[in-house]
């Protein structure tokens, strides 16, 4: 059985882009949209900087919810039917559940995937001011991640190569560097490789 965990977890209020596309959560007050209509199956998100892909799933009990999947297998995000979040973290035999209440609504960090790339794609990227230094098959990097649309970046330090994720994922697949989880919400305050 899942442990719930009852913690407040701190992150930095969402960085408004400027795009000039529609958001998810824009809706009329007199529209009215169904906790199963939220998302696309299957579809991808960036979630408080980091992609993700929203599944409907379905109990044991017959109880359907939505959940954000991240590239940690081990991780991933539920929205209650009140668009609140709760991070599920896998621990060997048990699941720590802790509930997020840094946002009113999951939709106060998430957007569409296609939309955060159109922003970056017009505006450039928000490179985190956080980095971190690591060290893989090509020699040290500096790391850092697109706070709009969750991309990744790697410099190296010798070369001056500039690697991006996802763009360049085989040649930083073959490196060893990433993509990587990031945040205070999902990832924690440093790397986690």
């Amino acid at each position: 059985m899942a442990q719930i965990v009852m913690d407040d977890v701190a992150t930095i209020a969402p960085t408004p882009h400027g795009c000039g596309v529609g958001s998810i959560h824009h809706r009329s007050s007199h529209e009215e949209l169904r906790y199963e209509n939220l998302f696309v199956e299957g579809g991808e998100y960036v979630f408080d900087g980091n992609r993700v892909t929203a599944r409907w799933r379905v109990a044991k009990n017959g109880v359907g919810r939505w959940r954000l999947y991240t590239i940690n297998p081990d991780l991933s995000l539920v929205i209650t039917p009140d668009l609140r979040i709760r991070k599920y973290r896998r621990n060997d035999l048990t699941c720590v559940v802790r509930i997020i209440r840094s946002f009113e609504t999951v939709f106060d960090a998430l957007k569409p995937l296609d939309e955060t790339v159109c922003c970056c794609a017009e505006h450039g990227h928000l490179w985190s001011l956080f980095q971190s230094t690591g060290t893989c098959a090509k020699g040290q990097y500096v790391w850092t991640w697109c706070l709009t649309c969750g991309a990744e970046q790697i410099s190296f330090r010798e070369s001056g190569e500039c690697l991006q994720w996802p763009e360049d994922m085989d040649a930083i697949t073959a490196a060893g560097a990433l993509p990587t989880l990031h945040g205070p919400i999902v990832g924690g305050t440093s790397c986690n490789r």
